[in-house]
């Protein structure tokens, strides 16, 4: 019987795989709530990112509205614009929204021929 690796260590599941964070976690609850901004800084593969994302699905409940971004990809100011573009798009607009953008990429795909007779 082959047995599976109980830790997690590609990407946030759930809070029932997170662990040993409540101080930190309810820390930045709270200053969402109060509109205060944090920086985590810690050497790599620590766990910044999952207590991100920890927080944000413990805000899904409440009016505050969260997107991840990650720019360390990013070369100038145009592809953070993308980033932060398309990442806002995809977490924050509303199907309507949505709809209307992938119908205006359909419509860009045609292309009016007109023949003479």
């Amino acid at each position: 019987m082959i047995m599976q690796n109980p830790f997690l260590t590609s990407s946030y599941t759930s809070p029932e795989y997170f662990c040993n964070r409540e101080k930190e976690t309810n820390l930045l609850i709270n200053s969402a709530f109060n509109s205060l901004n944090y920086a985590l800084f810690s050497l790599r593969r620590l766990g910044k990112t999952a207590l991100i994302h920890n927080v944000f699905h413990h805000l899904k409940r409440s009016k505050i509205k969260t997107f991840y971004l990650d720019i360390s990809a990013t070369n100038s100011l145009i592809d953070f614009t993308y980033c932060f573009s398309k990442a806002f798009f995809n977490n924050l607009a509303t199907p309507k929204q949505k709809i209307i953008k992938i119908a205006s990429q359909i419509m860009r795909g045609f292309s009016p021929i007109l023949i003479p007779d």
